[in-house]
């Protein structure tokens, strides 16, 4: 409110005629006007009683006081603070009102003492406080969850209201704000309420702990996945598993999704990716040991033992042996493969052998190969006539064994050889004559008779 003050004089001329001088009167008038804030006028004072001092009520309702109380006088232009404080414990001050409205957000504040202060003083006032022994909680809840009862709840000194709060699948509960409290699953509980305060639920998204492990040795998780990992929610991770040599990814199990199996060697490497996640998990590898195929090969005029059934499935780094036979009027030759000792043979002794394989590291053949023995010379023969006098013809028939591929028939006579199988010889002389046959076969030459 604003004043204006205005000096009025009035000047009065009184003429006589029969007086030689004249007399001058005078007096001061003073006008206080007061305007709003936006210039309207509020009031006008004129006169010489304008108020020098003013009036100021203070009333306190019950359980507190107000300092100064009743009626205050101050001078006109002058500031007064009054202080409102509660007396009774658990109580505070609810609201101070100047002339009816309500100051309390203009109030300054020392501990639970609310002041306010009137200045420049042209008016009577009134101020009232009043006090209450309840308080505002204000819950809140952010995104992902809710809190319920959501809105301001008015509650009494040292009382410990509660609050539910529901976090969306797959999100957890953290509660703030000014109440302090525990948090008992879904149940918030606050501390002792003993000023207005507030509760406010914030909801993270659930993380879990996705470890991975070996289960029987013989591979590695590869360093590019270390365990464990932390995930969040609903979300997915995998594990690189690798085996050793000689040794292949079996299975890969666990997190929340169908198991890997396999039985292929040549997986030695395998990553495994989880389901979405849900609690804290374990991913579980197992290797097993390579196995391979052991084939046993007979060539022809031999055959594999029945002992020795091929193939064979043989653990990595393992051995395994086969017995092969040659058939009659055969031989060994050569055993070979899957990293054995190759064995080469010559006698026609040599029947049977058993063979054995090297440290299996893949599939593999073992060959053997026969070769027919040399032959036993031997013939028969006949003569026509049987006997007489020269010539003499003879009939030679070749029956080595085993059978030959090629002959030198040498008749004793002097004649030339013959390479026939079965030859016919004339013997022009008379006499007594050796025969003798050579024979040969892919064994060789033939072994005397």
């Amino acid at each position: 409110m604003k004043r204006t003050s205005m000096s009025k004089i009035l000047f009065l001329f009184m003429i006589a005629a029969s007086l030689p001088t004249f007399s001058t009167f005078s007096f001061a008038d003073t006008a206080n006007i007061y305007y709003d804030d936006v210039n309207r006028v509020v009031r006008e004072e004129y006169g010489q009683n304008i108020p020098t001092t003013f009036t100021i009520a203070a009333m306190a309702g019950a359980n507190g006081t107000i300092s100064p109380a009743g009626t205050t006088t101050v001078n006109k232009g002058a500031s007064q603070t009054f202080s409102a404080s509660p007396t009774t414990p658990g109580y505070h001050v609810a609201d101070v009102l100047a002339d009816g409205v309500s100051v309390l957000s203009r109030c300054t504040w020392v501990g639970s003492t609310a002041s306010y202060t009137f200045t420049n003083i042209t008016t009577d006032h009134e101020i009232s406080a009043t006090f209450t022994n309840t308080y505002k909680v204000t819950p809140s809840a952010g995104d992902y969850g809710g809190i319920n009862p959501n809105t301001v709840q008015t509650v009494a000194y040292n009382s410990t209201p509660s609050f539910t709060v529901s976090p969306n699948t797959g999100y957890h509960a953290a509660i703030g704000g000014t109440c302090g409290g525990t948090l008992t699953g879904n149940t918030y509980t606050t501390n002792p309420i003993t000023a207005d305060c507030t509760v406010a639920a914030t909801f993270d998204i659930n993380q879990y702990s996705v470890s991975a492990g070996i289960s029987g040795g013989n591979g590695t998780l590869d360093v590019t996945t270390p365990s464990p990992q932390t995930v969040n929610y609903n979300s997915t991770t995998y594990f690189k598993f690798n085996a050793n040599t000689g040794y292949h990814v079996s299975n890969v199990n666990g997190c929340f999704r169908v198991d890997y199996n396999n039985s292929d060697n040549g997986v030695s490497s395998y990553t495994y990716t989880t389901g979405p996640i849900t609690a804290n998990c374990m991913v579980t590898a197992i290797f097993a040991k390579n196995r391979y195929h052991v084939t046993a090969s007979a060539g022809p005029n031999g055959s594999l033992d029945a002992s020795t059934p091929s193939p064979k499935t043989i653990d990595y780094n393992e051995t395994t042996s086969f017995t092969f036979n040659a058939n009659t009027n055969y031989h060994i030759a050569t055993v070979d493969g899957c990293g054995g000792t190759p064995y080469n043979n010559t006698s026609p002794a040599v029947t049977n052998y058993s063979y054995s394989t090297g440290l299996v590291t893949a599939d593999c053949v073992v060959t053997a190969t026969f070769v027919i023995n040399p032959p036993v010379a031997s013939f028969t023969f006949v003569t026509a006539p049987a006997s007489g006098k020269a010539p003499l013809r003879a009939e030679f028939t070749d029956t080595s064994t085993p059978p030959a591929s090629q002959w030198d028939w040498d008749f004793g006579d002097g004649s030339p050889h013959s390479h026939q199988q079965n030859p016919v010889h004339i013997y022009e002389s008379s006499g007594t004559f050796t025969v003798t046959l050579a024979a040969t076969n892919d064994g060789g030459p033939s072994v005397p008779s």
